[in-house]
């Protein structure tokens, strides 16, 4: 069984819904256990038995007896927990059936807090292994106090199928259309969940940087969260209401990318960064901090261009320096997607966690 509890869709949702997937290809009874409401189970379109749960926060964790009835019924015999919410409910379903095996993935490189509750649910034994989606996220987990063997290292990564086969000069046409803006307008993007450690608002000063020196372009950025006000009201203040489109929560993220010049990725902390990897198969150029895991795939000068995140001035430098040298965006995004496809593959992610889970209820 896997556990998501979240109602939004971010890269733990699009991994699970890939592994869960991979995971039926390869003759695994797969059982989900997440929020009707939720983007991941709008998704899902009727492809497993699901077991329905909603999470708001851990004190919810008296689902637990009513998901640990569903795992006997089904004869479940591993749970995989996707989410700090899930990480609880599993524990204590843990508690409930001790037969069962708990791993534990970690999506995020943010320390957990020390908590008397925290410590119990990494420190304890009771999980049988955590998995870390990126070197990163490893170390943090090693810092807290996780021992270096309950812990594997699964990348995450994203289909290409869907990133492949665009015809990039329809979408470049529709998207600045749709927008519109001239068709010869430089445009980039920033497709993430609008929350501060994505730090949309180092983005919006860099883009005023350009703006001061009358540098052309235009910036989408999609996704939804509880930072929009304050990113709305950064625009206005700055003066970019003509120079950002806000276009929300969107569903066709392959076409959105196709129409892009570039990607950029401003975040604070970041446990490895999907839609990097989706505009590395995509061949989109991507201008990114060295926050978190994303130090690890967007690599200077040769995947991409990276810059200490929070630094605003050199990450507007790096913008400017990708849009007016158009060999050196071919050239980076050509070594992304060739980096993408040696390292990050979506079988060697289902079948890395296969083997994990093989290995965990063998012994």
């Amino acid at each position: 069984m896997i556990i998501d509890p979240d109602r939004s869709w971010a890269g733990g949702e699009a991994q699970v819904l890939l592994l869960a997937h991979g995971l039926i290809r390869r003759g695994v009874e797969v059982h989900l256990a997440i929020d009707p409401r939720g983007e991941l189970h709008a998704r899902t379109g009727g492809s497993f038995p699901i077991a329905s749960v909603a999470m708001r926060n851990d004190l919810q964790v008296i689902r637990a007896p009513a998901i640990a009835r569903y795992c006997v019924r089904n004869r479940i015999d591993l749970i995989d927990a996707h989410t700090a919410h899930a990480h609880a409910l599993g524990f204590v379903v843990k508690l409930l059936l001790p037969a069962i095996r708990l791993v534990v993935h970690r999506h995020i490189d943010l320390p957990p807090k020390d908590t008397y509750f925290n410590r119990r649910l990494y420190l304890s034994p009771r999980v049988d292994r955590f998995v870390a989606i990126s070197s990163n996220v490893a170390k943090v987990l090693c810092a807290y106090g996780v021992a270096d063997n309950r812990i594997s290292l699964q990348h995450s990564t994203v289909d290409p199928a869907p990133l492949a086969g665009l015809d990039h000069d329809a979408c470049r046409t529709a998207l600045r259309s749709s927008l519109g803006i001239a068709p010869a307008t430089p445009l980039i993007g920033v497709i993430a969940q609008l929350a501060p450690y994505k730090d949309h608002l180092m983005l919006l000063d860099a883009l005023a940087m350009l703006k001061r020196e009358n540098f052309r372009l235009h910036c989408i950025v999609a996704g939804e969260g509880s930072s929009r006000s304050a990113v709305e009201s950064r625009i206005s203040e700055l003066g970019l209401s003509d120079s950002v489109s806000m276009l929300g929560f969107r569903r066709d993220v392959p076409e959105l990318l196709a129409g892009l010049d570039l990607l950029a990725m401003p975040s604070r902390t970041e446990g490895l960064g999907i839609a990097v990897l989706e505009a590395f198969h995509s061949g989109v150029c991507v201008v990114a901090t060295d926050a978190g895991g994303l130090a690890e795939i967007v690599i200077e000068g040769e995947t991409g261009l990276s810059s200490p995140a929070g630094d605003a001035d050199a990450f507007a430098a790096n913008l400017k320096r990708a849009l007016i040298d158009s060999r050196l965006r071919n050239s980076l995004a050509h070594n992304a997607r060739k980096f993408a496809q040696e390292n990050y593959s979506l079988d060697a992610m289902i079948d890395g966690n296969l083997t994990l889970y093989r290995e965990v209820l063998a012994n």
